[in-house]
Order: C-alpha cells, then structure tokens, then sequence
C-alpha cells in the first residue's frame, strides 16, 4: 500500500468493482471526444461495475490474469490501472508481455501525481508477475498523450484498432518495468473488461505537472 498526499495506491479487491465500474464508464465518456462510439457508452457505470466484479472473482480463483491498482481518497476511488496479459490477436505488433487497457484519474485528482503513482505502481506489479515490457494504447490524437511520454512510454507505432464497429487510430507506448522479470507471464487468462478482442485505452485524463 502506497500514500501519496493522501491518496492511497492498493491492489484492487471484488469490493471495488462498482468504483471501478464507475471509472471505466467515466474514462469512455473522455474518450468520446476522440473517436470512441458513443455506443460505448451503452452499458452503465452498475454495468461495467458487474463485468468487474465477474472479472475479479475469475481472478481470484485463476481464471483471469492481470492486477488492478486502485487509488482511493477520503471521498472513495479516484483513479485506477489495470494490467494483463494480452489478448491473443492473429495480427499483433511487435512482441510484448503485458497490455495496460485502463489508466484514469477523476478530473478532481488530475495535476496531482496520482496518474503517474498508478502508471508506476502498475508497472512494478506487472513486472513482479514476470511481465518486462508493458504496452499501453491511446487514440492518436488524445489530449493526455503527452502525459504518457512524460512518464517514459516510448513511441512504438500507430495502429488501426477495431472497437466497437469503428476503427481507432492509437498509438502504442511502450513501458520498460521496473527490475528484472522474476517469473514467465501468463499466456491464458480471461480478458479484462470492454476491451475483447482489441484492447483499447480511451482516458488517462491527467494533464497536469510532469511526474517526478
């Protein structure tokens, strides 16, 4: 467990899955702006926060693979992470362990370092889990990208992404994690919520200092 001016970073559990349903619901509203459908935005916040709660209680007994990062305030859940093993895809790019679908902070939290904690926090996690690279996706064009350089994400390239009937142009940053790998990813596992087949990340929403 991590504090930082009085956010705490912990591991997500199954009585999170709501706020992380919120969220998740939250960050596609962002990514409108930049191509995501609005058919995305079809399922509710209670929705998503059930597809949550299946995917963290497959998690707990081994069928999914993957670590959630929750960051709460003195009001509740303010931002999370989520990194997994990719889903398989018969045209993938270049070879990398983890994907990292999820990344958002609450506007009210933006400009205060959560982001960048979360992004890092994750990152360990992946990498205690054997992942060494971690690849993140975000619509070419989105407002936060900067961000993501900021924190260290190397340029790997534009890719069309096929979401929701519609084809998103992203770019893939690549993450070197922290340490050397201890043990080989998971190569089976259920994937995380709304991104099957393609993983898709519609909103890191901090625009704020550059991370430390």
């Amino acid at each position: 467990m991590h504090t930082t001016d009085g956010v705490i970073l912990r591991e997500g559990t199954l009585v999170d899955a709501d706020a992380i349903g919120l969220l998740h619901r939250i960050s596609l509203q962002a990514g409108i702006e930049y191509g995501v459908p609005p058919s995305a935005l079809l399922l509710s916040a209670a929705d998503r926060g059930k597809e949550w709660r299946e995917w963290l209680r497959a998690k707990g007994i081994g069928r999914a693979a993957g670590v959630v990062v929750v960051a709460d305030s003195l009001h509740g859940s303010v931002g999370f992470a989520c990194v997994c093993p990719p889903v398989p895809r018969r045209k993938a790019p270049a070879p990398h362990d983890w994907d990292m679908p999820y990344l958002t902070v609450m506007q009210a939290h933006q400009a205060q370092k959560v982001g960048s904690r979360l992004l890092q926090q994750a990152l360990e996690r992946a990498g205690a889990a054997g992942a060494r690279t971690v690849l993140l996706r975000s619509p070419a064009e989105a407002r936060w990208n900067p961000f993501y350089e900021a924190c260290g994400g190397l340029h790997d390239g534009v890719e069309e992404v096929p979401y929701l009937g519609v084809s998103l142009q992203v770019i893939r940053y690549r993450f070197p994690v922290p340490g050397d790998a201890a043990a080989p990813a998971p190569r089976r596992a259920a994937p995380v919520p709304g991104v099957s087949p393609a993983p898709v990340l519609p909103p890191e929403q901090e625009t704020g200092p550059q991370p430390e």
